[in-house]
């Protein structure tokens, strides 16, 4: 049979974290496989990599400053699609792409763009 839709070959999540008495880094990588986009396998959504970046920082017994960049190198990735026509969203009832035109646009979710947190905790 065919693949089973959005379900990748592989998957991996790991980090690698570092802590001190002051505080912590960690690096996480995310690996998504290439998967089919649908139970009809019309489209196939590629494989990406994303890694996230974090640190914090202990101030004091009751302060920590912390930072997180994610998606740290801005990577781009597909994490799902929309196709064209009366209902858009139903992505399971496509067996076929229609032949080039104006009316066929494929949508698609792009992982997130770099982001940046800084956050600041305080204990009472």
């Amino acid at each position: 049979g065919k693949p089973a839709d959005n379900n990748p070959d592989f998957i991996l999540n790991t980090t690698v974290d570092y802590r001190v008495p002051a505080g912590f880094v960690n690096l996480s990588w995310r690996h998504m496989g290439e998967r089919a986009g649908n139970i009809a396998n019309v489209i196939t959504l590629p494989r990406f990599n994303q890694f996230n970046f974090n640190a914090g920082w202990n101030l004091s017994r009751t302060r920590n400053l912390g930072l997180s960049i994610n998606n740290l190198f801005d990577s781009e990735g597909v994490m799902t699609w929309r196709g064209w026509g009366i209902n858009p969203g139903d992505r399971q009832s496509y067996t076929s792409l229609p032949a080039t035109g104006r009316d066929t646009m494929l949508q698609y979710v792009p992982v997130q763009p770099r982001s940046y947190w800084l956050t600041f905790t305080q204990r009472f």
